[in-house]
C-alpha cells in the first residue's frame, strides 16, 4: 500500500450503532482502518447529576467530541442547535488557525453538522469553511447512520 507523504487525520463518527455490535460483526473496511491506525470507543454522556450530564442525542455528543467541552460551555443541548457558543473552538478552527494551508472536509447526511455545529463560514465561528463531501463518495451503512469524516492535511 502506498501512503501520502503528508500525514492525514481522519475521525469517523458512527452514530446509532452500539460499539459492542460493531465489534462482533464483520466490518472489513472499519477493521482495515482500525488495524492501520487504531480504534477506540468514545463516551460523551457526561457525569450523571453533574454539570457535564448530557442527553444522548446526536448534536450534543458531536459537539462534545469536536470542541472537547460539555454542553454547559458549547451550549448545544438538543438537535435543534439553537444558540451554539463558538467561543469554544472546534477541531476545524484549531487546525485552520494553526496552519491556514490545511484542508478540512466533512461528510454528514445532516447539513446542520456543518452549518450550525461548526458554524461553517460564520464570523462568530472564525469564518472557517470546510469542504462538504458528497454522499456519492461514501458507502452508506443504513439510512439511520451518520458518517462524519474529518481530514486535516495538505
Amino acid at each position: 500500500m502506498v501512503y501520502a507523504q503528508t500525514p492525514k487525520t481522519i475521525l469517523i463518527i458512527i452514530d446509532g450503532i452500539p460499539s459492542d455490535l460493531i465489534e462482533t460483526v464483520s466490518t472489513p473496511s472499519i477493521d482495515a482502518v482500525a488495524g492501520e491506525s487504531g480504534y477506540t470507543r468514545s463516551w460523551v454522556g457526561g457525569e450523571r447529576g453533574g454539570e457535564s450530564e448530557s442527553p444522548t442525542v446526536s448534536a450534543v455528543g458531536y459537539n462534545h467530541l469536536i470542541t472537547g467541552t460539555w454542553s454547559n460551555k458549547h451550549n448545544v443541548y438538543n438537535n435543534r442547535i439553537d444558540e451554539p457558543n463558538y467561543d469554544y473552538w472546534d477541531l476545524f478552527r484549531i487546525a485552520k488557525t494553526h496552519d491556514a494551508s490545511l484542508h478540512t472536509a466533512i461528510f454528514s447526511t445532516w447539513t446542520d453538522n456543518r452549518t450550525k455545529l461548526i458554524g461553517d463560514g460564520l464570523p462568530a465561528a472564525g469564518q472557517n469553511s470546510t469542504t462538504p463531501l458528497m454522499a456519492s463518495n461514501m458507502i452508506p451503512i443504513s439510512s439511520h447512520t451518520i458518517w462524519k469524516v474529518i481530514t486535516f492535511g495538505k
